[in-house]
């Protein structure tokens, strides 16, 4: 705790600095998209894509049009963010180090040497790229707090590469390049991708999630943006184990509407299937389902609404289903006691643009029993149909059956600083503990026993509800140096479990620290 402190009594020290920092445009969990977010729910932009990351064509219209309408500070922000796009390449070779500990264990990382370039080679054609050499001495999710952990930085876990002084050696590298217009683009890229008005971890496609490689196409018109994405993922063993296979695919596409200036509504469809590759799956305005439906029903298909709407004082209300497998005969009939695997997230958010508070918000976010969970015993342990990519959800970092209500906040005491406070709630259930096997995660599809278990509906009325309460915040901030520019960051988690691993009357108490630092020319 003296260190956190120590770290605040730092960061505090930034004031008056400008927040200039190398950005990456082909990452979406990037500084500069949660500054689109605070401008698009003040007004300064309008209907941001679902789909990110975004190519530089579109970031620098964007950026342009918060240096017209946005107060000193954002236009400011604004031109920094652009400066560091504009031009055929800009390249920021960078070193850092990160520590994490529960205050029982410790894990190192470090960053060599390495750092984004970007550029435009052309009005229509950008380019943007992380690469770098990292070392670590434990996996790239160690000491992170869960339910489900993920790691904050991709790298190919190679079984052949031995330890050096303890630490084992890795390349991280993620790259896009995008042709077209801040109108109409295609991007590709191997890279992590995200969708769905929510911030971080959401339903369709958490920011997350492990990268994979992605193809896209974007229409962004005045009153619809049409979304249209294939992804190439990893395939693992039905219970998550193994090293990652080829031929596993997802497709993503979706409408959005603008109804109003202050309503928009969504429908967006998906399909996973593999080993092989399916054309299908490419028509234009084709429906997944339907065409499914065309070769027997082979694959796993998802359709999900999403809306959004915009009330006085930059308040926001956003909503989000993800429908998995449902039985359309029983619902119609008012029986609810049947399958119904979805994902359902909603959240009221507030972007004051106050001098401290730059945004409150309060989302919850439930996934029923076997949401996630499919497989196919006719292609051997490898599962090609669940909703995974290299053994881990492509959408929250949640199990099935669980419940997650969360308090977030933005403190910007300093245009350098960024505090983000945050509250939850996790509740989490094993919809198949009543069954001979079954452990009620994404690698349970509850067809051990017949009838199936996913056949029936048992959300959170289990006799043992894991409860889950983490309490913490996310403090960073940007110092501009004579020579170059200095993120510094600590992240501290305080989290209290009651029934903890779905054993009844168990308890733990756990604290995480992150800190670390990143310094590039």
């Amino acid at each position: 705790m003296r260190r956190l402190v120590f770290f605040l009594a730092i960061a505090a020290l930034a004031a008056g600095t400008a927040p200039l920092f190398a950005q990456l445009a082909s990452d979406p969990n990037d500084r500069m998209y949660t500054d689109l977010k605070l401008w698009e729910d003040r007004g300064l932009v309008q209907n941001l894509p679902q789909l990110k990351p975004y190519p530089i064509q579109l970031l620098k219209k964007l950026l342009s049009d918060v240096q017209d309408k946005g107060n000193p500070d954002d236009a400011a922000r604004a031109r920094a963010y652009y400066a560091d796009m504009d031009g055929v390449i800009h390249i920021h070779p960078g070193t850092g180090l990160e520590a994490r500990t529960d205050f029982r264990n410790a894990y190192l990382q470090y960053t060599f040497l390495g750092g984004p370039f970007q550029g435009s080679l052309d009005p229509l054609v950008s380019y943007s790229t992380w690469f770098a050499g990292v070392a670590n001495n434990a996996p790239g999710d160690a000491l992170e707090p869960g339910p489900i952990s993920r790691s904050p930085v991709d790298y190919i876990s190679d079984p052949g590469v031995t330890s050096i002084g303890g630490v084992f050696p890795r390349v991280s590298l993620a790259s896009a390049a995008s042709i077209g217009s801040d109108r109409f683009w295609f991007q590709a890229g191997d890279i992590r991708g995200s969708w769905g008005p929510f911030w971080g971890d959401n339903a369709v496609l958490s920011p997350m999630a492990p990268q994979s490689g992605q193809f896209s196409v974007v229409y962004r018109g005045d009153n619809f943006t049409a979304m249209d994405s294939v992804m190439a993922i990893s395939a693992v063993n039905d219970d998550g184990s193994g090293a990652p296979q080829p031929q596993k695919f997802l497709a993503l596409h979706g409408l959005e509407l603008y109804l109003l200036p202050w309503l928009t509504v969504g429908i967006f469809e998906s399909v996973v299937w593999g080993p092989r590759f399916e054309p299908f799956y490419l028509l234009p305005y084709a429906v997944h389902f339907y065409s499914q439906g065309l070769i027997s029903y082979p694959d796993n298909s998802f359709i999900g609404i999403n809306g959004s709407l915009k009330l006085p004082q930059n308040v926001r209300v956003d909503f989000m289903a993800y429908f998995d497998d449902m039985s359309f005969n029983d619902i119609v009939r008012l029986n609810f006691n049947t399958r119904m695997k979805f994902a359902a997230q909603g959240g009221v958010s507030w972007t004051p643009n106050q001098p401290l508070l730059a945004r409150l918000s309060f989302e919850a976010l439930m996934i029923t029993p076997y949401t996630y969970s499919h497989s196919d015993p006719s292609t051997g342990t490898l599962n090609y149909l669940d909703y995974s990519n290299a053994g881990q959800n492509m959408g929250p970092s949640l199990d099935p059956d669980s419940l997650r209500l969360e308090l977030n906040a933005l403190l910007r005491p300093d245009p350098a600083v960024d505090v983000k406070p945050f509250a939850r709630l996790i509740l989490r259930g094993n919809a198949s503990a009543a069954l001979p096997t079954g452990n009620g995660t994404i690698f349970d599809d509850g067809t051990q026993v017949t009838p199936p278990a996913y056949e029936s509906f048992h959300f959170l009325d289990q006799s043992v509800i894991e409860k889950r309460f983490q309490l913490g915040a996310d403090t960073s901030a940007f110092f501009t140096l004579p020579f170059g520019s200095l993120k510094l960051y600590a992240t501290y988690t305080f989290e209290y479990i009651l029934d903890a691993g779905l054993s009844a009357g168990a308890m733990a108490v756990n604290n995480y620290l992150t800190l670390g630092f990143f310094y590039q020319i």
